[in-house]
């Protein structure tokens, strides 16, 4: 029986066996229950007769010490009675011997393949994995289990309702979805029969223009500074090859052919990459600006200053020494400043 001494109502059957005491001991014999990682559950050994003397237990310290431990389990001293249910007698330690085996009841685990996007649209900004970019995206969502008998089958969900294709293969869709949802994949190994769940976060950004004509896209001429809205995917293919284009609008806006005094805009891309950013400084030409990158706690890690010449500079970087996660990296000149967020894969 499992359960605990304060009362019998909080004592539940899940098996039993009658052993027999002698001089040396009990004979062997037993039950199986399965116990998860964390669990806390009594047992509880009734003995009909005297015969088997000491044997019985062994007086302890305090209720809920530990008695024994290793690392996979540990018990704790417990109480003695004078029969199931009636007066206690504490603490007390049963002799006895508990034999167990350790199994992995589902040892599959899983990660994500990044949202497929274009190679093409990621090196003009829509390169977030875990975004769905609204025109651009694909919306495909691919599992990569591993571990246990290597034969799956698949159940996906999103918490948001949106419609999904799919949803019994390795590679699902999220197929056009308004808003951002937490995407959710339930893999069942069919050998051992045990689920394992998954969840990823999809943001959610929207490139397009003009609405509601959706195949319309805002974009930004780096050379110019200049915030379009190009019509249609094949227009706006051929303006990303070009080199002269990231997604969304200009971070700062032209005036009269100039920018306005201590104005600053700042594109950064890839991001996230590798280490090798491009960064695009919008300000007054003939200024001197200062770039700082810095994790996540404020430590600056990288610093560098330079003279535009013009409105417009691209400057790289390589932090490819830096480790994997989120950074920030400033740009400030004058009494103006810009912070974006950049990922290092």
């Amino acid at each position: 029986m499992v359960g605990h001494t304060g009362s019998l109502a909080g004592w539940t059957l899940r098996g039993s066996v009658v052993l027999t005491a002698t001089a040396s001991g009990f004979s062997i014999g037993g039950f199986n229950i399965s116990l998860l990682a964390g669990d806390t559950t009594g047992f509880a050994i009734m003995i009909d007769s005297d015969d088997a003397g000491s044997l019985r237990y062994t007086n302890a310290t305090a209720v809920g010490d530990t008695a024994v431990s290793n690392s996979d389990l540990t018990i704790y001293e417990g109480y003695g009675s004078a029969g199931f249910g009636l007066t206690t007698f504490s603490p007390r330690i049963w002799n006895g011997t508990i034999c167990y085996s350790l199994t992995n009841p589902c040892a599959t685990t899983n990660t994500f393949a990044p949202m497929m996007t274009s190679g093409l649209y990621a090196g003009a900004g829509a390169n977030d994995a875990e975004t769905y970019y609204w025109g651009l995206s694909t919306g495909f969502i691919k599992a990569n289990p591993s571990g246990g008998s290597g034969s799956y089958s698949y159940s996906w969900s999103n918490s948001a309702g949106y419609a999904m294709t799919g949803t019994s293969n390795m590679k699902a869709r999220l197929f056009y979805p308004t808003g951002p949802t937490w995407v959710k994949v339930a893999i069942t190994d069919l050998v051992e029969g045990c689920t394992v769940e998954d969840s990823v976060y999809i943001d959610w950004v929207d490139y397009t223009c003009n609405q509601p004509d959706i195949w319309f896209y805002e974009m930004c001429n780096i050379n110019t500074n200049t915030s379009v809205c190009i019509a249609g995917t094949r227009n706006m293919r051929d303006s990303v090859k070009t080199g002269n284009y990231v997604f969304g609008p200009c971070a700062i806006a032209t005036k009269a052919g100039a920018l306005a005094q201590s104005e600053l805009g700042v594109n950064v891309f890839p991001n996230p990459s590798n280490g090798n950013f491009t960064y695009i400084v919008m300000g007054d030409a003939d200024a001197t600006f200062n770039t700082q990158v810095m994790d996540i706690n404020g430590r600056v890690l990288f610093t560098e200053s330079f003279t535009s010449s013009s409105t417009i500079s691209s400057r790289q970087i390589s932090l490819q020494g830096f480790a994997a996660g989120v950074y920030v990296i400033k740009v400030s000149s004058n009494d103006a400043s810009t912070v974006e967020r950049i990922i290092i894969q």
